[in-house]
C-alpha cells in the first residue's frame, strides 16, 4: 500500500533527478533575463517558429515574457506561445509519464 502512495511522487521527481545528473551548467546555453537574445539567436524549434509567425504586438509581448526569466536551450522544446503572445510550458502535456495524473482535458 505504501508503494502505491509514494510511486506518483517518485515518478514526478524522476525527470528532475535525471536532469540534475545530465546537466553541465558550463555547457548549457542560456536565454532570457540574464542572457538577452533576438529571434535569430534561438535554436530551430517550435518556439522560434511560433515567435516568427506572430504579429508584431504579440511577438513583442512574448519576447518580453521570455526575457523575464532564464531558460536553457533545451527548454525551447517545452516552451510554447499562444496567439496573443502568452508564454507557457508544455512539458507535462508532452510526456506520457503525466498522462495518468492529469485529467484528459489537461493532457
Amino acid at each position: 500500500m505504501k508503494l502505491r502512495t509514494t510511486m506518483p511522487y517518485t515518478l514526478l521527481a524522476l525527470p528532475l533527478m535525471i536532469g540534475n545528473v545530465m546537466a553541465n551548467p558550463s555547457d548549457t546555453k542560456m536565454f532570457g533575463a540574464a542572457a538577452p537574445f533576438t529571434l535569430d539567436k534561438l535554436p530551430v524549434s517550435r518556439l522560434k517558429n511560433k515567435l516568427a509567425s506572430l504579429p508584431a504586438p504579440a511577438r513583442q509581448k512574448a519576447m518580453k515574457w521570455l526575457h523575464s526569466f532564464n531558460f536553457p536551450e533545451h527548454d525551447t522544446e517545452f516552451l510554447d506561445i499562444d496567439n496573443n503572445g502568452a508564454v507557457f510550458n508544455t512539458f507535462a502535456r508532452n510526456h506520457a509519464i503525466f498522462s495518468w495524473i492529469l485529467p484528459s482535458s489537461a493532457a
